[in-house]
C-alpha cells in the first residue's frame, strides 16, 4: 500500500518547501543594538538611504517585519505617532537598489509593535506591516524606508543581526543620490566596526503561480493514487 504513494511526495513537498519564508533574519537572532539610517527625507532628499538585503526564492510579500532604533523622541511609540508612514520595496539585484531602481514598492503603517528589542531600550521595536501585496522578484533584495523630514522626525534605523535565513551578512546602506558621499553610493553593513553582517528583517510570501501549480498536481495525483487503491 506504501508504495502507491511514494511517486506522489516529490511534486508534493516542492509546493510546501516553496511557502517557508526566504527571509527571516529576526526569529532566533542577536542585535548588536546598532543599525544604519534608512530614511525618505523630504527636505534633503540627496540622504534618502534605504537598508537593504537579500532573500532567497520569490513570490508576493504579504507581511513584513523588523527590528528598528529612533532618535529625536524618547520611544519609538513617538516617532511612530509623528511619523506613521514607511515604504517597503523590492529589487532586482543590489547594482538596482543602489541606483534606486525598485521593482515594487509599497507605502504602509505598521499593524503592530513591540518596544525594548532585545532589551535595547523603548527607542527600539520589532514592526510588523500586514496585508502588503508587494511583489518579490525571484532572489532579489528588499528595503523598508521610514517616510519623514529630518528638521521634524530625525532618524530611523534598521538594526543589524546574527545569523538567521539566509543569515550570509550581506546587507547594505545604498543612498542613490550620494547625499552621504559613500564610494559607489552604498556601504556593507560588515564594514562598520562592530556591526553584525545581516539587517533585521522577515517576511512571509505567497509562493509564485508556478509553485501553486506543482502543489495542486502534487494533491491531485495523491487524491487519484488514493482513488485507485
Amino acid at each position: 500500500m506504501k508504495s502507491k504513494y511514494v511517486a506522489t511526495l516529490p511534486l508534493l513537498f516542492v509546493g510546501v518547501a516553496a511557502q517557508a519564508q526566504s527571509l527571516d533574519q529576526i526569529t532566533g537572532t542577536t542585535s548588536s543594538g546598532q543599525g544604519l539610517v534608512s530614511q525618505v527625507f523630504g527636505d534633503f532628499p540627496t540622504f534618502n538611504s534605504s537598508v537593504v538585503d537579500n532573500y532567497s526564492g520569490g513570490g508576493t510579500i504579504t507581511q513584513f517585519s523588523a527590528a528598528v532604533i529612533v532618535d529625536g523622541f524618547p520611544t519609538f511609540r513617538d516617532w511612530n505617532a509623528n511619523n506613521p508612514n514607511y515604504r517597503i520595496s523590492t529589487y532586482a539585484s543590489l547594482n538596482d537598489a543602489i541606483n534606486g531602481v525598485a521593482a515594487a514598492s509599497v507605502n504602509a503603517q505598521i499593524a503592530s509593535f513591540a518596544l525594548n528589542y532585545q532589551g535595547y531600550g523603548d527607542n527600539t521595536a520589532l514592526i510588523t506591516f500586514t496585508g502588503l501585496g508587494l511583489n518579490a522578484p525571484n532572489n532579489g533584495w528588499v528595503g523598508l524606508q521610514g517616510l519623514g523630514d529630518f528638521g521634524t522626525s530625525r532618524e530611523i534605523y534598521v538594526l543589524d543581526s546574527s545569523g538567521g535565513t539566509p543569515g550570509d551578512n550581506n546587507a547594505e546602506l545604498v543612498n542613490p543620490a550620494g547625499g552621504f558621499a559613500l564610494p559607489g553610493n552604498h556601504l556593507p553593513y560588515n564594514h562598520m566596526p562592530g556591526y553584525l553582517g545581516n539587517a533585521s528583517y522577515a517576511f512571509q510570501v505567497v509562493p509564485e503561480p508556478g509553485t501553486m501549480i506543482a502543489l495542486g498536481a502534487g494533491l491531485a495525483a495523491l487524491a487519484a493514487r488514493r482513488r485507485k487503491a
